[in-house]
């Protein structure tokens, strides 16, 4: 692991992590994710927990990763899954 981006204090020692957005390279792999959770006939909730980003508004963060996990879903054989971010289908709650 690099010694760069940021760090937190463990029960282990120093650990040193990149915050990345969502579906970018060297992340979690969404798709493998969601295909595995269908291989298991899984239908609950995820959630999914994205820091800010230098750059990007709350509003635009939130339909930017709302955006990238439909897309995910899709491709996992999911386009009949509701999404619903608080405002509805495809819509991020009072914008």
């Amino acid at each position: 692991v690099e010694e760069g981006g940021d760090r937190i204090q463990t029960n282990r020692g120093v650990v040193h992590y990149q915050r990345l957005v969502v579906g970018e390279e060297g992340g979690i792999d969404f798709d493998r994710f969601f295909q595995g959770l269908r291989s298991i006939h899984y239908e609950g909730f995820v959630t999914i927990h994205q820091p800010c980003v230098e750059g990007m508004g709350a509003r635009q963060l939130a339909q930017y990763v709302f955006d990238r996990i439909t897309g995910f879903l899709e491709r996992s054989g999911r386009p009949d899954t509701r999404l619903d971010p608080g405002g509805g289908p495809g819509e991020i709650a009072g914008a």
